[in-house]
């Protein structure tokens, strides 16, 4: 963000109007578009909602002067709150983990890592977590390259609702792929 001069900062906050996100972040600030960026220090975001009640994170404190600031995302410390919330029993973290795991992003890349926390969130009833056990086949990503299982998949999560999974199969149904044309 261009602050259009260099100005006193003293705090940050990140805000969102609907939703249960968490956001880890890492803030940058310059005072001048060719110097490099200086680190001013990390926080995690989040507005937790249930039911009528919403919690957000109290703005980030900071003490310094600048033109310039960037917020990034920090996949390590998403990353390590995923794996928490999995142990915990958060089936969807589970799935967020794998998807990190699968890229790479914050851990290790383990693509057989990564079908295993898809198969149990999966298992667990976390439907996007079966779509992404379909892309796991269809693309042979850390397993065998499989058609039938990746439908089997697909078909498993659109039938509990599941939109991306509904959205590859009408596509697939359109165009005959590995289905029967209709």
């Amino acid at each position: 963000f261009d602050l259009g001069g260099t100005l006193p900062i003293t705090q940050l906050d990140l805000r969102w109007t609907s939703g249960t996100l968490v956001a880890p972040v890492r803030v940058q600030a310059r005072d001048d578009a060719n110097e490099p960026w200086r680190e001013l220090g990390a926080a995690v975001f989040y507005r937790l909602e249930r039911g009528t009640e919403v919690a957000s994170s109290p703005p980030f404190a900071v003490t310094a002067h600048a033109r310039y600031i960037r917020v990034l995302p920090d996949p390590r410390a998403a990353a390590a709150l995923y794996r928490r919330a999995c142990e915990g029993g958060l089936v969807a973290a589970c799935n967020d983990l794998g998807t990190l795991t699968e890229d790479g992003r914050g851990v290790t890349q383990d693509l057989a890592r990564a079908r295993e926390l898809y198969t149990g969130a999966c298992e667990a009833r976390e439907m996007l977590a079966c779509n992404n056990l379909g892309l796991l086949y269809e693309n042979g990503d850390g397993v065998p390259l499989d058609d039938a299982e990746a439908l089997t998949w697909y078909r498993k999560a659109a039938d509990q609702g599941e939109p991306y999974s509904q959205f590859t199969l009408g596509i697939r149904y359109r165009s005959g792929d590995g289905v029967p044309q209709d």
